[in-house]
């Protein structure tokens, strides 16, 4: 498993490199609100994380994209366009054998 971004045909960033163990990099989480929660997955390579997540909440809705953290600070904030599919939850954090995120992040 890896975190890319850019466009398939020219992608800027690919972590962790290809034949790691992302399993060292890679923490998902849940997030909790009234009438709604959602699920995120992190990757980290200090001083930055990266973090993807999709949430509902009452009120606003939905809400997927990528947070990229610096030093524990949000530094950009990559809403997705469009409607979003997304299987992050627990049971995929569980069968997949990714560990529970030690801290959190703020929803955008």
């Amino acid at each position: 498993m890896q975190y890319r971004f850019g466009r398939p045909a020219a992608v800027e960033l690919s972590y962790p490199p290809a034949g790691a163990d992302w399993r060292k990099f890679a923490r998902g989480g849940t997030l909790m609100f009234s009438g709604g929660g959602g699920a995120f997955l992190a990757f980290t390579n200090a001083p930055y994380r990266y973090i993807v997540y999709s949430a509902t909440g009452r009120g606003w809705g939905s809400k997927a994209g990528v947070v990229v953290e610096k030093n524990g600070k949000q530094i950009a904030i990559l809403a997705c366009k469009g409607k979003a599919t997304s299987d992050l939850s627990p049971d995929l954090f569980s069968k997949a054998g990714i560990k529970v995120a030690d801290d959190s992040f703020e929803l955008p």
